[in-house]
């Protein structure tokens, strides 16, 4: 029988409109809605084109972000520009574009923008620049990781890598060809380093129609199950046409990376053309639910886009926490870190991009980068469904355990900080949406492979990759973080890359049908609440839990949904109801004050919440005890009933400080409003409406972190996903 939140969803059929109109009232002066987006003619949003001086025909690459709908199937992305291209990456549901790597090359002013509007137009010809082009430029580049061995980019053009059984070794050369057009092209190439049975050097390539060529290169030091890891030390050196450009001493601690280069760029030319920095509208990026809308702006003076890192070096902390896990505050720590936050709501700041770019590379100095060397990718999951992460040495906390002792070989040595899925940050994710980058895009694959790798078997469902609250390998909020990982990996992964997406995708699809069965198909929590790992004040007849970690895990949820991706229509259905159901945990919280079955709304941030009458609950069947309404949690958490009072002021939760219990709360409740969960635009404004709201949103612009806002899609008459419009 279905249960009464999926009825609920199934019922609810309002349109965005009508949405709009009858909650208007609620949310006026709340910050709802997309940011200001200017339309002149049939311009859907603008590419930024920012150039230090005059220059013609300068070449540029980037990826772009459309929402559902805005370029239909059958279109493509053009511009005003007559050197432009667009490949398309992903698409929406119904066929329209999602993601499309555009390139090209313009006439630029010094010191200018250069604004390219962009629009839906018909595909553009031409003949597709290859290998051969690339050949034919003489371009030269070489690698080096003393004592190991060097590696020569043009012995490995034209050269497809392979796997030779023999060996059990894939042979230098192309991997990928990861977009070809008329005027731009990228390949990724591979090499082992000498001798080395871990070493590999990589270099993604570009090239433009008039011979200019972009390349990133890097180092890697890990595969999945070659024996003994261990740190590799030695000197690396680049030397691009006859030019050397990286020259340092080197420490690779194992299933690490590092990016060769140094400064304010990440990337090297073979000549003197420097490509354009593309800048994006970020209110349009924000509208197309791929990455959460922020409500402040940030301005240019604030000291926030001051404090990142602005220069690159291997193995660099940039703004990482000093030892990721550890209790309190980071500004990693979120469904985007604060420096991708940054370049949101600043609306592009070019110090904020330059954050996002080096933490984004920085992030190598993780030990999380598993390449399985029988694909030369991110692991699959259902080709390892016992295969565990060794603890011993690896530089990830809280790894679990195989039924069938089938371990990763154990590393020689230790090295890695510290990577805590508990508290781990989006990292690639942001910057490939930006840049396009292979590099990136692969970033995400990693982390959400370690998410799967590090949990026990049996416990995540063998290949399933589920994750649990209960397990102590996940935590509720390692759950909500590694959960937000897999999605996004999914999202950039693109839509040929299989077998890979569909195993990202298999794995979501898994973790919504098990969270619908333990807590719709069956009795449960009645307030929202999933199974917790412990209780936070055991022997006192109470189970008090973290509210903000469920904060975190109902924001997760509600950030995937806004992700759309393309699961069964059945799975759909179930995490809608599913998102319903978990949305009580934050609704209920955001209760009327004075209604004694009500929780008081001012004093929703709390540390930790009463969620059961027992410190045994049953929460296998759902059997409980629970309390009978909020007003009884309300009474067992704070020692006080909810009765009427003048003062409608927020309290309590470290209020109004942005990074508070307050803060931590507002993904989750944006999601719900914006997702049109019944009853979450009322708890909204009830929270907006207090009298010292504006006190915590004025210091939101200087950490704007999880000032997550509800947002409305770039078509405003369209109910934002579709599972609400059955």
């Amino acid at each position: 029988m279905a249960s009464n939140d999926e009825t609920r969803a199934a019922r609810f059929a309002l349109t965005r409109r009508e949405w709009l109109l009858g909650s208007a009232s609620l949310i006026a002066g709340a910050a709802l809605g997309a940011p200001g987006l200017a339309r002149a003619g049939n311009t859907l949003t603008t590419l930024r084109l920012s150039s230090a001086t005059t220059r013609p025909q300068a070449p540029f690459a980037c990826a772009q972000a459309f929402g559902p709908g805005e370029i239909p199937a059958g279109s493509a992305v053009d511009c005003g520009l007559a050197a432009f291209q667009s490949v398309v990456k992903n698409r929406w549901p119904d066929g329209s574009i999602k993601l499309a790597l555009l390139a090209g090359r313009a006439d630029v002013q010094a010191g200018d923008e250069n604004p390219v509007p962009l629009f839906a137009g018909p595909a553009r010809g031409g003949s597709l620049l290859s290998e051969a082009d690339l050949l034919g430029t003489g371009v030269d580049a070489t690698l080096a990781y003393s004592p190991y061995g060097s590696v020569a980019l043009s012995s490995l053009l034209g050269v497809s890598s392979v796997f030779d059984i023999g060996s059990g070794r894939w042979t230098a050369g192309r991997v990928s060809t990861w977009f070809e057009g008329p005027e731009a092209a990228s390949w990724i190439y591979y090499s082992p380093i000498g001798a080395d049975d871990h070493l590999t050097a990589w270099f993604e390539v570009r090239l433009w129609r008039g011979g200019a060529i972009e390349l990133l290169c890097w180092i890697e030091n890990g595969f999945l199950r070659v024996p003994a890891p261990a740190a590799r030390s030695g000197q690396a050196t680049l030397v691009v046409a006859g030019s050397q450009r990286f020259d340092a001493a080197l420490s690779l601690p194992h299933h690490t990376r590092a990016v060769l280069a140094s400064g304010d760029e990440q990337t090297h030319w073979s000549d003197s053309a420097i490509a354009l920095q593309p800048l994006h509208n970020t209110a349009h990026l924000q509208s197309t639910g791929l990455v959460p809308s922020y409500r402040p702006i940030t301005h240019a003076a604030s000291p926030l886009l001051d404090s990142f890192a602005d220069t690159y070096s291997p193995q660099m902390q940039a703004n990482y926490p000093a030892a990721m896990g550890s209790a309190g505050y980071d500004r990693s720590i979120g469904l985007l870190p604060e420096w991708d936050v940054a370049y949101l709501t600043s609306g592009a700041d070019q110090r904020a991009l330059r954050a996002v770019q080096i933490n984004a590379c920085a992030a190598g100095r993780y030990a999380l980068h598993y390449r399985d060397e029988a694909t030369l990718r991110p692991l699959r999951f259902s080709q390892h469904p016992n295969l565990v992460l060794n603890g011993n040495n690896s530089g990830v906390s809280s790894v679990g355990s195989s039924s069938t002792n089938d371990y990763t070989p154990l590393p020689v040595d230790a090295g890695a900080p510290t990577w805590a899925t508990s508290h781990h940050p989006s990292i690639g994710y942001l910057a490939y949406l930006l840049s396009g980058r292979w590099y990136f895009m692969e970033q995400t694959q990693f982390s959400a492979a370690l998410g799967f790798l590090k949990q026990t078997d049996i416990g995540r469902g063998l290949s399933d990759g589920v994750l649990h609250t209960a397990a102590g390998a996940n935590t509720t909020r390692g759950v909500a973080w590694s959960l937000r990982s897999l999605a996004q990996a999914a999202s950039a992964t693109p839509d040929d890359d299989q077998p890979l997406r569909d195993e990202l995708l298999a794995s979501i699809e898994a973790n919504v049908r098990d969270y619908h069965a333990r807590n719709l198909a069956q009795a449960a929590h009645p307030q929202g609440v999933c199974r917790p790992y412990s209780d936070y004040t055991s022997g006192d007849g109470v189970y008090f839990h973290a509210s903000w970690m469920e904060d975190f895990l109902t924001a997760s949820f509600g950030y995937l949904i806004a992700l759309r991706l393309p699961l069964p229509a059945d799975a759909t259905q179930q995490l809608d109801a599913f998102f319903v159901w978990k949305c009580r945990s934050i609704m209920g919280r955001l209760g009327e004050q004075g209604t004694a079955s009500s929780y008081n709304f001012r004093d929703a941030a709390q540390y930790t919440l009463a969620v059961a009458p027992s410190d045994n609950p049953d929460w296998n069947t759902g059997a409980g005890p629970w309390y009978a309404d909020w007003g009884a949690i309300y009474q067992a958490t704070t020692g006080e009933a909810n009765i009427p009072a003048a003062d409608t002021s927020l309290r309590g939760g470290y209020f109004p400080e942005p990074t508070s219990y307050w803060g931590n709360l507002q993904p989750a409740i944006a999601y719900a409003v914006s997702h049109v969960v019944p009853g979450a635009a009322e708890a909204f404004a009830r929270m907006t409406s207090a009298s010292n709201w504006p006190q915590f949103t004025a210091l939101e612009p200087d950490q704007p972190v999880w000032s997550v806002k509800p947002f409305v899609a770039s078509d405003p008459l369209r109910v934002f996903h579709d599972g609400f419009e059955r």
